[in-house]
């Protein structure tokens, strides 16, 4: 359950509202078929890129080429929540992980709204959303910190229900500090609890997930680690996230102020679907960058798919 709310209000943020309103959130589909989708470009060490225009963008749906009409920045307030780990796995990063927190928070434009979350084997939430940058500093600085399991999945998709509901505005997203191990949550370590985490992101067009994955040990097992960052590499691929893998304090700094960057200057991406139809079918989208622009160097980050409107 999700504490530090009243729990009736926590059990309709819970529930997966498959058929909520489309939403501004990853994908926007109010102009169907037009789709827009926000994305985001790296470089090859992992750095967020701007300046790029339409033509640079190959575009498939199911496999099949798009044409992408428009490429705009969108710089307009946004929804943040700083999701943290604190789980018994990430007790000694303690210090780093506030650091970090703290750094992100105090870098978002006055104008968006934050709220600040924790989970070890429930999410818990500490400060709702606010534009208050104290109030959402002093909930990191006094987050408690637990022993035992880590629900990565189902903590995010429970805070993803929470901005839908509570959101000022339509683009949202989170930024979540972990380790990137999940082995609590329902149907872990199996599957289960991933699918219904990419089906509730993509039904709902919800919040974009980014994720700065910290290590827990300077000697970690290089099998538990190389695990570890898949899981988070599938898990900010949902959405189209930016995924971060700092080596040591500096790394994880400037990964930090880079998010932050990023975040400001978002990108939207639009193109007219060439499939009409309103089945209420998932449809999965590629984005590239064309060998012209610089393509084998340059990732795109973009949401993995959406599902259609019905009728």
């Amino acid at each position: 359950m999700l504490s530090g709310v009243p729990n009736g209000f926590a059990a309709a943020l819970l529930s997966l509202t498959l058929c909520a309103p489309i939403a501004h959130g990853q994908t926007d589909l109010s102009a169907w078929p037009q789709v827009s989708a926000g994305i985001f470009v790296t470089n090859a060490k992992g750095g967020s890129l701007t300046g790029l225009t339409a033509d640079a963008f190959l575009v498939k749906e199911n496999g099949r080429p798009q044409t992408v009409t428009s490429l705009s920045t969108i710089t307009e307030p946004q929804s943040v929540c700083v999701l943290i780990d604190t789980s018994g796995s990430m007790f000694q990063r303690t210090a780093i992980v506030m650091s970090a927190a703290s750094r992100f928070i105090e870098k978002l434009p006055a104008e968006d709204e934050v709220c600040v979350a924790t989970f070890a084997f429930r999410l818990k939430m500490e400060q709702g959303l606010t534009t208050d940058r104290s109030r959402a500093l002093t909930a990191v600085s006094h987050a408690g910190w637990a022993n035992g399991g880590s629900t990565i999945y189902d903590s995010v998709a429970q805070l993803a229900n929470y901005m839908q509901n509570s959101s000022r505005f339509d683009s949202r997203a989170i930024l979540l500090l972990s380790d990137g191990v999940d082995n609590a949550s329902n149907g872990s370590p199996n599957q289960d609890a991933f699918d219904r985490l990419r089906v509730q992101l993509e039904r709902n067009r919800s919040s974009v997930l980014h994720i700065i994955r910290i290590a827990t040990d300077d000697n970690e097992n290089w099998g538990e680690k190389r695990s570890a960052e898949k899981a988070v590499m599938a898990m900010t691929a949902i959405g189209g996230g930016l995924p971060y893998f700092p080596r040591n304090q500096r790394d994880l700094d400037a990964d930090v102020d880079d998010l932050s960057q990023a975040m400001k200057t978002r990108t939207m991406l639009v193109y007219t679907s060439d499939n009409p139809a309103k089945d209420g079918q998932a449809r999965h989208v590629e984005v590239v960058v064309d060998k012209a622009h610089g393509g084998k160097k340059l990732k795109v980050r973009a949401p993995e798919g959406y599902y259609v409107p019905s009728e």
